[in-house]
């Protein structure tokens, strides 16, 4: 059973190319979409909101996620994400249901 996770970011004016170069760079996207139990990673933009990103993953399991996120805790990119945003981001857990 694959675990999916959506992350919404709301950036202070001017603050969301600055996000989408981390992503793009060397410690970005490219490491997360490396990591163990990475199944997908993409990122999209609110057609409504200029500061709105969301980042939508599927993974192997919410253990592999919670591994990815200690790593990125632990090398200082949370720190440096959250003086980026208007309001704290918020990540939704999801688990697949069959109907």
């Amino acid at each position: 059973m694959s675990h999916t996770v959506c992350a919404t970011f709301k950036f202070k004016d001017g603050q969301k190319q600055n996000f989408l170069d981390i992503l793009s760079g060397p410690d970005g996207l490219q490491v997360t979409r490396g990591w163990e139990g990475c199944v997908s990673t993409n990122v999209f933009e609110s057609s409504e909101d200029t500061n709105l990103l969301v980042v939508w993953g599927k993974w192997n399991s919410q253990a592999n996620h919670d591994s990815y996120l200690e790593m990125r805790k632990s090398t200082g990119l949370f720190d440096q994400v959250m003086d980026m945003l208007s309001e704290p981001f918020e990540v939704l857990h999801l688990d697949s249901v069959s109907v």
